[in-house]
Order: C-alpha cells, then sequence, then structure tokens
C-alpha cells in the first residue's frame, strides 16, 4: 500500500540519519546539559524526580533534531509541555477507542467509537501536526553544531528529504500535512520506548544495590570517571560487557513494547510448526510476535 511504501522511506532515511555515532553525541549532548542538572538538583534539595520527565523528552529530542536539526531548550521547553499535554489526551482517545473496538468489529462498536472518540481523536491529531508544522518553520531552538561534530552531523535533515521524495511523486495526492502525520510515527515510537528503557533499568539498578555498584565501578574503571570520555563507537562498547549484560537482561524482563515487527506477508505464505499443530499464515496476513511472551519463555 502507498502507507508502506512510505513508512519504509521514513524508515530507511531515518537508519540513514541517526547512525551510531549520531545518537551517542546526541545522547550524551542531552544527558549532560538537560537530564544531569535537573537530576543534581533533586539530589541537593532531596526531592523526588520522576523518570517519566526526564527520559521522555531524551527520545524525542533525538528524532527532532533528525527530522528538523533542532533541540529542545530544556525539560521544561514549551514545545516540549505542549506537545506531551496534547500527545497524552489524543492516546486518551485511542485507548477509549481501543476499549470500545473490544466489544466486537460491528456496526455497533463501530458507530460507538465514532460517537464517543472520532471528533475528538481527528482534531487532538491534527492539533499535534499544526504544533509540530509550526514549530519546524520557526529559528527557534536551532542545533549549533560545534568545531568537534563530524560530517555526520551535518547530514540533510530527515523531513526535508522525505518531503522531497514523497510529494514530487504523489502527482499532487500528497500534501505536508499528510507527510507529518506519517512523521508523528518516529515521535511516538521513540518517546515512551526510551523512557520505559531506562526507567526499568533505573529501577532494577536501585532495587539490587549490589549490582549498581558494580556497574558503577565498572563505568568509572572504563572511562575514568568523566562522561566526556564516554565514546561506544570507538571498543568502548568492550569495555563494559556487565552493563551490557544489564541492560539486555533489563529489556528482556521489562521490554519497552509487548509485540514487536509489525509486518505483512506479501508474497508467499508462511507455515508455523508448534508441535503437532501446523498454522497457515496466508498472503495479506498481518504478524505481530510476542516479545514479552518469548522473552519469559524458558525455551528461549
Amino acid at each position: 500500500s502507498a502507507w508502506n511504501e512510505r513508512r519504509r522511506i521514513i524508515t530507511s532515511n531515518l537508519m540513514t540519519t541517526m547512525t551510531g555515532s549520531y545518537v551517542e553525541r546526541a545522547t550524551k549532548k542531552f544527558m549532560k546539559t538537560k537530564v544531569f542538572p535537573v537530576f543534581d538538583e533533586a539530589v541537593v534539595s532531596n526531592t523526588s524526580t520522576k523518570m517519566k520527565a526526564l527520559f521522555r523528552p531524551l527520545g524525542f529530542n533525538m528524532v527532532l533534531q533528525a527530522c528538523f536539526g533542532k533541540e529542545l531548550s530544556s525539560l521544561q521547553d514549551p514545545f516540549w509541555i505542549e506537545f506531551h499535554k496534547q500527545q497524552t489526551q489524543n492516546i486518551s482517545f485511542k485507548t477509549q477507542g481501543a476499549i470500545l473496538y473490544s466489544f466486537g468489529d460491528n456496526a455497533l462498536s463501530i458507530y460507538l467509537q465514532r460517537l464517543f472518540t472520532g471528533d475528538d481523536m481527528r482534531n487532538a491529531f491534527n492539533s499535534l501536526i499544526d504544533l509540530i508544522d509550526e514549530f519546524s518553520k520557526t529559528n527557534r531552538n536551532n542545533v549549533v553544531l560545534d568545531g568537534n561534530d563530524d560530517d555526520d552531523a551535518k547530514k540533510p535533515r530527515l523531513f526535508e528529504d522525505y518531503v522531497e521524495q514523497c510529494l514530487h511523486g504523489s502527482g499532487g495526492q500528497l500534501t505536508r500535512r499528510h507527510l507529518l502525520g506519517d512523521m508523528m510515527t518516529m515521535f511516538s515510537a521513540a518517546t515512551d520506548t526510551t523512557a520505559v528503557a531506562l526507567s526499568f533499568s533505573l529501577l532494577l539498578a536501585a532495587k539490587y544495590p549490589h549490582i549498581q555498584q558494580e556497574l558503577y565501578e565498572e563505568l568509572v574503571a572504563a572511562f575514568d570517571d568523566d562522561v566526556a570520555n564516554i565514546e561506544l563507537k570507538s571498543k568502548g562498547i568492550t569495555k563494559i560487557p556487565k552493563l551490557r549484560a544489564f541492560v539486555q537482561e533489563s529489556l528482556r524482563i521489562h521490554p519497552p513494547t509487548t509485540a514487536v515487527g509489525f509486518r505483512e506477508i506479501v508474497e508467499r505464505g508462511l507455515f508455523i510448526e508448534d508441535g503437532d499443530r501446523k498454522f497457515e499464515l496466508g498472503v495479506g496476513t498481518f504478524v505481530l510476535a510476542n516479545a514479552i511472551g518469548i522473552n519469559m519463555n524458558p525455551k528461549h
């Protein structure tokens, strides 16, 4: 379908822009300048800090920079606060729609969805698109490249490449708003997954302080107790085997998403065997993998 093709373009452009060095650089800068000061202040004042407030903007900022060459000014950036507010409202409408859909795929269920969430959901989504469109056209929050930035940081912006690739070949059927709507997929995908993964990792570290101490000592030994020295792409990742194992185990126990691999079978059917049972997945079938089920299955 047209949407599948546009999604392929989004993903390929995103992977081209968000190289390992880009992700590492953007994450280090955001953590050092935006997250650590807030965390340090909370420690000094002995006040609690919600992990969601610290980490949800991290993934969002990474995609924002890749898409538009912009970044959040702080964790309290007015654009982010308004986006978060509207996105939460939009998710609420989607949840209501999903609950109503659980009553069955029938005329009554569809009518109730439209009655209770239809206009509200569309209006909320359109408001998000308006917000992103307005922000992308301003000169606020532009990323300033320093002398240490390599060529990866100067690659063309993802969204402009996407517009160029899709609008000109659509025969006038697509508009910038259509493509901004597509881009919302990336913002949504990056925001909560990053926050959930980091939050559960810190929760497990707090629950097992002896492991936390081992991880701390490993990091200090690997990078001389200086965040600026952390550079994973230059074999730095090989210096922290305990942290790698810890993060992988955290993701196994608490995966950011319960299902992965949403794909359509387009060429030929598949057969899946489970003991004496055999299942056929024909062309046109949409497939999801139960990530948390696989992670918790002793066989795997």
